[in-house]
């Protein structure tokens, strides 16, 4: 048709009542300015086409030219709630703000936000449990960790979402700038240590004098204030004792609306006391809740301590990378240390001994009591520090095998950027603002009522060793990349990588089977939350397993619950903007002339093996049924395409984790890329040049 006709064609839709919706007994006549195409929420005069002529996207947006759902659209709808009625339903503005939040992940123009905060479209729960829709000037924190959630419950008042909702809406609040609201960031935690029973620390590999050389290290390569000419900060280290006590206890401070909260807890898992340049630090005796203070707290705090000013006490900004080096500097192998802070970029520093040549002056065998206390007192840094806690709601960069590396853009703040647009700020280092995001309550490892003598030591062992796993699989999944199709990927299938594996094997209960099934899910959620373009909408909704309440003994998983729905498979994706679609065709896995433009839903399923990518691996009769269902992009009885993809996570006990994907396996196996044996329901990858095709 040519421009001008189509030009006549579009003004006469858009005058005229021409599009029929039908609406039971109340149908009627439309013109295009009084329909959307698709919408994440109830527009107040306009109708939603895409699920009555779903098959007509093409024409009614590009020939008549309705108009999708726009982040302005959103955000005015918001508005209008914010000064209605009671007609305006909290649930009606909890659907219109997931809306904006899924616009936010795809748009690269952001709208000034304040309106919205001077509006009463905040609902906010108080410790009566009536909800209430109120402007941002309301006092209220944001419910993104469980045990502070449950701590301050019917106490404080929280915006009234979920801890899962609370994940998926981390760009909305990025927006607003309401980080500085999320209860991790609202807390403060006093510790103390009390009583006489404190031992120095009876694993020389753990005593910070033996790794003050990569401490110091980290210190200088992101500038501690500590740091001089005179070495001092490193001979600190060099004298810092560290002990072993049951005595560690701590109160969780949140105030609101002047009035002062107080949460006394008897255990908890730190206690760092610097007293005129002496530092001592103060772990838990027991040996899972240390492990779990090595990889999660303690790098934190000691990496607060080192940036902060002596004089002043002011705490400077720190960036996620510098936890990671910190943690790699504390728990990798003394004679490795040197070697990966070297390949995580970390600078080297002259003057100062190789930890691995220093000999530590309370071995294993040197087990001595502590300095008493004159009485159990609130002393020392961790008095005057809020409590850090990265949040893993939204998505940022982080470098480094272990600590946990969490998401960007919830802790990210909004900031101008020109004639009142608006937009994200992923890269912010952790600290630079107002607030900063508090460590972890959760006691890790809480010693359980049954006697420890009846734990088995395989158990224990496991449990630090999954911790590892699981931050090894987070700091993987977030470097990773679709590769290309017909150029699968190995890994490592020898020397120190199979060492590894057979020994996790040897000491690895069986039925912890479905704890290495989870960690491969969460390198495949983990891959999805954070490829480039982002994926809209993808949350932990999509993970939808039966087994991802494993992980929620990582720290930064901490909010996990289980999946109580039915499951069809491990993620489940609508795909609604192309994103992914456009990134498999990009990858050379779906044909261009068949894919452009597609929506389809994708159903992924997980198989993971701590060895390498060769080893087969296994279907149920229910999963191969589905594979044959959904092969060649089969539509569901609903006319919405479907995609199945296989996700091979391998090496996923190794530091070489990487995965590979088979788009249509079904379809695979007719190509004779992936041999099936019948029966046993057993599935191996054929030769490397065969995995290829697209679909």
């Amino acid at each position: 048709m040519p421009e001008h006709q189509l030009k006549d064609f579009r003004a006469k839709f858009r005058t005229m009542p021409l599009i029929f919706v039908p609406n039971g007994e109340m149908s009627g006549w439309c013109t295009t300015a009084e329909c959307l195409w698709s919408s994440g929420a109830k527009i107040h005069g306009r109708t939603t086409l895409s699920s009555i002529y779903e098959d007509l996207e093409d024409f009614f947006v590009e020939k008549l030219g309705v108009q999708r759902l726009t982040l302005t659209m959103a955000c005015d709808e918001l508005l209008k709630k914010g000064h209605g009625g009671p007609s305006d339903t909290v649930a009606k503005v909890k659907e219109t703000i997931s809306a904006i939040n899924t616009l936010l992940q795809s748009t690269t123009s952001y709208p000034d936000p304040g309106p919205l905060l001077k509006s009463a479209i905040f609902p906010i729960e108080y410790p009566t449990g009536k909800v209430l829709l109120e402007t941002a000037s309301t006092q209220f924190v944001i419910r993104d960790r469980k045990p502070l959630a449950e701590m301050f419950a019917s106490k404080v008042k929280f915006l009234d979402f979920t801890l899962d909702e609370v994940h998926e809406l981390g760009n909305y609040f990025s927006w607003l700038g309401l980080d500085s609201r999320y209860i991790s960031s609202s807390v403060k935690e006093i510790s103390t240590v009390a009583g006489d029973s404190q031992l120095r620390l009876r694993h020389p590999d753990r005593d910070i004098k033996r790794r003050a050389s990569g401490i110091y290290r980290v210190a200088s390569h992101f500038n501690s204030p500590r740091v001089d000419n005179t070495l001092n900060l490193y001979h600190t280290l060099r004298a810092t004792e560290v002990y072993e006590t049951h005595g560690i206890s701590s109160e969780v401070h949140l105030a609101q609306d002047g009035k002062a909260h107080i949460h006394v807890k008897a255990s908890s898992e730190l206690h760092i006391r610097d007293t005129a340049g002496c530092l001592q630090i103060y772990v838990p005796v027991d040996k899972e809740r240390q492990d779990f203070c090595y990889h999660s707290s303690l790098p934190r705090r000691l990496l607060e301590w080192v940036m902060t000013e002596p004089e002043t006490q002011i705490c400077g900004a720190i960036q996620h990378r510098a936890i990671s080096a910190m943690s790699s500097a504390l728990n990798a192998p003394i004679e490795s240390v040197s070697q990966i802070l070297e390949a995580e970029g970390i600078i080297d520093v002259g003057g100062i001994g190789n930890d691995q040549d220093e000999d530590s002056e309370g071995g294993a065998d040197a087990v001595a009591l502590a300095p008493p206390f004159e009485s159990p007192r609130r002393e020392g840094f961790v008095a005057e520090m809020p409590m850090r806690f990265f949040s893993s709601t939204g998505s940022c960069s982080v470098s480094g095998p272990i600590v946990p590396p969490l998401s960007q853009g919830i802790n990210t703040p909004v900031t101008p950027e020109g004639s009142g647009r608006y937009r994200l700020r992923p890269d912010l280092d952790v600290g630079a603002t107002t607030s900063t995001p508090a460590t972890p309550v959760h006691q890790f490892g809480q010693t359980p009522k049954a006697s420890t003598a009846a734990i088995s030591p395989r158990d224990d062992g496991f449990n630090a060793e999954y911790l590892r796993i699981l931050s090894n699989v987070i700091f993987a999944a977030r470097r990773r990349s679709f590769p290309e199709s017909g150029s699968p990927r190995a890994g490592q299938s020898a020397g120190g990588s199979s060492t590894q594996v057979s020994h996790m094997q040897s000491w690895m209960p069986p039925a912890r089977d479905k704890k290495i099934g989870a960690a491969g899910e969460l390198f495949a959620y983990e891959l999805l939350s954070h490829l480039t373009p982002p994926l809209p909408g993808f949350c932990m909704d999509d993970w939808r397993s039966t087994m991802r309440e494993f992980v929620a003994v990582h720290p930064a998983y901490s909010y996990v619950t289980p999946w109580e729905g039915q499951e069809t498979a491990d993620i489940v994706y609508n795909d609604k903007f192309g994103v992914l679609t456009e990134i498999l065709i990009d990858k050379g896995y779906l044909q261009r002339t068949k894919w452009i433009g597609k929506r389809p839903q994708y159903l992924i399923e997980v198989k993971t093996t701590p060895g390498a990518a060769t080893r087969p691996f296994y279907v149920s009769k229910n999963q191969y049924n589905r594979m044959r269902d959904y092969t060649n992009a089969s539509s569901s009885s609903r006319g919405f395409s479907t995609i199945y993809m296989l996700l091979r996570v391998f090496n996923v006990s190794t530091s070489d984790i990487d995965f590979n994907v088979y788009v249509d396996p079904f379809a695979l196996q007719q190509d004779g890329a992936l041999i099936f044996t019948e029966n046993t329901w057993q599935v191996v990858p054929a030769q490397a040049n065969k995995i290829a095709g697209q679909r």
